[in-house]
């Protein structure tokens, strides 16, 4: 009898805590920041210099990276770290950031300040953070 008690308040407490850490898992930002992390790491797996044919940043007026400017800009775009989720979006109106590949689709994103800019891909909104592309933007706005 005191093993099928203990058995059950054991039982109890796993099915207790494993219920807990699901309610945290996945009424947080922890969840969507894990998938959208992943998200990020393979969508900067597909950039690189040879198949992207434009970068273009559109403001008051447009502006397109060329050449070296180009490649520059997509070698420190893949080396952005992830920031956060954000799938209530952070800005309207920043500087929007065109990514042109050369199989014809298309990419944006947005400069939020801070060093942060907002992506939208596959349908996940989020941020990632890198200085040297805010540098470059600065420089050419």
């Amino acid at each position: 009898m005191a093993k099928v008690k203990k058995f059950a308040i054991i039982f109890s407490s796993i099915i207790l805590l494993g219920f807990s850490l699901g309610q945290l898992l996945f009424s947080t930002d922890l969840y969507d920041n894990l998938i959208d992390n992943v998200v990020w790491s393979k969508e900067k797996k597909v950039l690189n210099e040879s198949n992207v044919s434009q970068i273009i940043f559109y403001s008051d007026k447009s502006i397109e990276l060329k050449n070296e400017e180009k490649d520059v800009f997509v070698n420190k775009l893949k080396r952005s770290k992830f920031y956060r989720n954000n799938e209530q979006g952070q800005v309207d109106g920043g500087v929007a950031i065109g990514v042109v590949f050369k199989d014809g689709s298309k990419e944006s994103f947005e400069y939020c300040g801070a060093s942060v800019f907002q992506m939208e891909y596959k349908g996940r909104v989020f941020s990632i953070k890198n200085e040297e592309l805010e540098q470059i933007l600065l420089e050419h706005d």
